[in-house]
């Protein structure tokens, strides 16, 4: 079972420091080893050195294509509201500071919990496990609709209020330091509450596909 006790931040040391077919071409190699055998099988994308070079403008899908190679981890940003939780998938969550302990998350101006967290000025981070790819897909939109009341999602509430996600990775509880406007996303900046740790192995976000890391 996963380590869920919350920490103050200040002993967590240096912590802080999306398909279905891409769990079958996982098996048990290393993940850095999978991404160089399966790199030929993926040139034939459009896209290529002297494209990237040429291109002063880039479109919506070479930029998304690009951008898609950088690996990431993926989380569940939430908040409490009067009518229930809020949350959101978002595969930007990053270390901004250690002392004080900062993070940042980037989330759409125009989603429902982005205007929740700003408004609460608190937020929980879930780092997804493995094996939570589904609930990456429910709170990305893509899959059943979370309600309100999160009836169907197995979590408890932090020292905060906020909800944690059970099993996951790790968690975060945090309250909003700032916001910066960044295009179509917002930066909101929080400082860390409260963490836990969990034993198992976060989900990873690379080349549209989740994947694992080993």
């Amino acid at each position: 079972m996963p380590d869920t006790s919350f920490s103050h931040p200040k002993w967590a040391g240096n912590m802080l420091g999306f398909g279905g077919d891409a769990q079958n071409r996982t098996g048990d190699r290393a993940f850095a080893e999978l991404c160089l055998t399966t790199w030929p099988r993926r040139l034939d994308r459009n896209i290529v050195d002297s494209d990237l070079v040429a291109v002063n403008r880039p479109g919506r899908d070479q930029l998304r294509e690009v951008l898609g190679r950088l690996p990431s981890g993926v989380s569940v940003v939430a908040t409490m509201t009067e009518g229930g939780f809020r949350g959101m998938t978002v595969s930007t969550l990053v270390s901004v500071s250690i002392e004080p302990p900062l993070i940042l998350v980037c989330l759409e101006v125009l989603s429902l919990a982005r205007d929740a967290i700003v408004a609460s000025g608190r937020f929980s981070a879930n780092v997804l496990a493995r094996e939570q790819e589904f609930l990456a897909e429910r709170f990305a939109g893509q899959a059943p609709v979370v309600d309100l009341a999160w009836s169907q999602i197995n979590y408890r509430t932090g020292h905060l209020g906020l909800p944690l996600i059970e099993g996951s990775a790790a968690q975060l509880e945090c309250v909003v330091e700032a916001v910066h406007r960044a295009g179509d996303h917002d930066i909101v900046v929080g400082r860390v509450e409260g963490l836990a740790l969990g034993s198992t192995e976060p989900l990873v976000r690379w080349d549209h596909a989740y994947w694992r890391l080993s």
